[in-house]
């Protein structure tokens, strides 16, 4: 009896374990990102560093972060969207810094166009609209 009793217990250990293990590293929302100052310095630390690997002429500023979310990975990998204006023009991009603040580390991994939006203004419009195609 002491004998399932203790497989019981192991079983059960086995299982928090397994639970605990998949939540660690897994990608997380940034809570009130629109709010922080932090996301917003990593915001630009990202476009500069993008404008500063660039060979191009385009005017690129800053605008604001779209959405935030944050995964544990020897320090932490922040996914941004950021809204940029490229010559006067929104656009969105997604961003991936690696930040260890403990190395006093931060680099630029990825700064790459935002997949564009299925919203079909010609289409979608009418629709709100209530006009029809048929």
């Amino acid at each position: 009896m002491a004998m399932i009793r203790n497989f019981a217990v192991l079983l059960a250990m086995a299982c928090l374990l397994t639970g605990a293990q998949a939540t660690v590293g897994g990608l997380r929302d940034v809570s009130n990102f629109a709010n922080s100052v932090e996301i917003d310095e990593l915001a630009n630390f990202a476009v500069d560093q993008y404008k500063a690997r660039q060979n191009q002429i385009a005017d690129i500023s800053f605008s604001k972060v779209v959405s935030a979310k944050e995964q544990v990975v020897q320090g932490t990998m922040y996914y941004l969207t950021v809204e940029v204006l490229v010559d006067g023009v929104a656009k969105q991009y997604d961003a991936k810094v690696w930040v260890k603040p403990w190395e006093g580390y931060k680099e630029l991994e990825s700064f790459l166009p935002s997949a564009p939006s299925h919203y079909d203004p010609a289409v979608d419009d009418s629709v709100k609209l209530g006009n029809s195609h048929a």
